[in-house]
């Protein structure tokens, strides 16, 4: 009977682990660009290389969940945030977005107005 229950723990973990594998590399997703473009085939000199390609786009994914931390700290109302998330989705430097960032005032900012006063 001991054996038995030390079974089903062992697969227990066993599977634990398993998922907790798939969903690490299910986060470490493949950035994919197109390696030959229809201009590269015209005018190689105006195409960024791959590399460079695949760089700039890890960077702006770097940027957009950035701005979703910074956007989900806001206290802002729950349709105005989807509202953003929309448009950080579709553009990361949209004028919506640009707005919001734009208002949002820190703590550190209060204090330094009313030390100059």
């Amino acid at each position: 009977m001991t054996q038995f229950k030390g079974l089903i723990v062992l697969l227990f973990i066993i599977s634990i682990t398993g998922v907790q594998a798939q969903q690490a590399t299910a986060n470490e997703k493949e950035v994919n660009v197109k390696k030959y473009t229809v201009m590269e085939k015209f005018e190689p000199d105006y195409v960024l290389p791959v590399e460079e390609r695949k760089r700039l786009k890890i960077e702006r994914r770097e940027i957009v969940a950035h701005r979703k931390s910074i956007l989900d700290t806001l206290n802002i109302s729950d349709r105005r945030r989807e509202r953003l998330f929309r448009d950080l989705n579709k553009n990361p430097f949209s004028d919506r977005v640009n707005k919001q960032f734009a208002e949002i005032e820190f703590e550190d900012d209060a204090d330094i107005e009313d030390q100059s006063k």
